[in-house]
Formats: structure tokens, C-alpha cells, sequence
């Protein structure tokens, strides 16, 4: 990581999350995500994870379906498996070494960031508990694990919460689809997917759930750079 980088995430973000704290009309939140990027907004708020969807992914096909029967798969043990039903799941715990994956039923959870499979049950547990299913959000952030079907992201945009989907290339369906730019360059680093997404969406505001929360002109900017490039 750059020193530049460095210094924003951990400096510059440390002192600017009591102020942003501070903004939030409605801090009692849940984020619910299939990447790490959940992980990037409790750390840009200095705020304890409400959400068990921290250093992990799930796979496109699975998380409509997991996000349409929350509290089914929340409420289920987790049940960790020797092998992946993806094959590029395998395939990339071969290059990179071993990350533990569980089962809640018929969806794999995949804990990229996590060293066994003792810590995933103790994290998983303590941060389910926590979530305020009252007040939730959701992220979706395309990814290229696999084909990604439009039928993902039609029965995503029907749920009922306030919900973002990012995405690697233009659709124009809906305020909560945000293209970052890129054809997806930003896919596996937090910070980078963070500090582009901000200059898409006001997080105070989408947290507050105020319509007006897209940056457009930031965000026009930011997709005509990345064209011209």
C-alpha cells in the first residue's frame, strides 16, 4: 500500500470519524454485504460491526437468495466445508492457501480473511447478534468470480431496504446502481473501492435514508476520467 494510502486510512479516517459520528440521524444500522467493502463503512465511521458480513464474500448467484431469507440463514449454524461447490473458489484457495468456508444451508460463505476455523465461529456469533434487522442496509458490489446474471441484480433491487449496488460497467436502472468506473480495476481492495464510492454517494445521507444521496457530478467525473484514460 502507498504511504500516502496508509496515511488516509488510518490517520486521516481515525479523526474524521467522530465528526462524521456525529452526522448520522440514524446510527443504530446494520450493513449486510457479500464482500469486504462493508467492512471499509464501519471503519470510515468508527463504528463497532453490526453486521456478521465482515472479511468474507459470498458468491453472486447465492446472495439474493441469502438476503431474501435473512433471518432463515442467520438463525442456522454454520457448517464448515473441506471443499467449495465453485470451482474457482478451489481453484483460488490453492493459489493463495487455505481460508476456512462454511454452509448455512444450500449458501457457502467464503472467510478470506480469517485464520481458522475457531475464529470464524467466534466473530460469525458475536457480530449476528448484533444485527438491528429493523434498520438495515445492504451492499451489492459486482465481482468476477463467476458469469454475473442481470436475474441477480433484478431480485436484489426488489428488497425491501435501502440497498447499493456497485457495478463494473453502465446500467442505468436505478439510484441505488453506482459504476464506479474502471471495468472493476477497484475490485479487492477496500480502500480504493471506499475512496472511489465516496465520490459517488453520500454515506451520512444514505444511512440517514435521505433520497438525495448520489454525488453526480463527482461520480460523471470520476466514470469520463476513467474513459478518457
Amino acid at each position: 500500500m502507498k504511504i500516502a494510502d496508509s496515511f488516509r486510512w488510518n490517520i486521516i479516517h481515525a479523526l474524521a470519524a467522530p465528526f462524521l459520528r456525529r452526522k448520522l440521524k440514524n446510527p443504530n444500522f446494520s450493513i449486510i454485504g457479500n464482500d469486504c467493502n462493508v467492512q471499509s463503512l464501519y471503519h470510515r465511521f468508527g463504528l463497532e460491526y453490526s453486521t456478521p458480513t465482515i472479511g468474507l464474500f459470498i458468491f453472486s448467484d447465492e446472495y439474493p437468495h441469502f438476503l431474501e431469507n435473512l433471518k432463515y440463514y442467520l438463525g442456522l449454524s454454520l457448517v464448515f466445508v473441506d471443499e467449495s461447490k465453485h470451482k474457482c473458489a478451489n481453484r483460488h484457495r490453492r493459489e493463495i492457501g487455505y481460508y476456512p468456508i462454511a454452509a448455512l444451508d444450500d449458501v457457502e460463505v467464503h472467510f478470506l480473511h480469517y485464520r481458522n476455523e475457531v475464529e470464524v465461529q467466534e466473530k460469525w456469533t458475536r457480530r449476528k447478534a448484533r444485527v438491528n434487522y429493523k434498520n438495515l442496509f445492504l451492499l451489492f458490489c459486482e465481482s468476477d468470480e463467476e458469469p454475473f446474471k442481470e436475474e441477480y441484480l433484478s431480485r436484489y433491487l426488489r428488497l425491501p431496504y435501502p440497498k447499493l449496488f456497485f457495478s463494473k460497467g453502465h446500467r442505468d436502472l436505478s439510484p441505488e446502481v453506482v459504476h464506479l468506473g474502471g471495468d472493476g480495476y477497484w475490485l479487492g481492495d477496500i480502500r480504493v473501492w471506499l475512496r472511489l464510492a465516496e465520490r459517488c454517494v453520500d454515506f451520512v445521507q444514505w444511512l440517514n435514508r435521505e433520497s438525495d444521496f448520489r454525488r453526480e457530478t463527482l461520480c460523471g467525473k470520476l466514470e469520463n476520467s476513467h474513459a478518457r484514460a
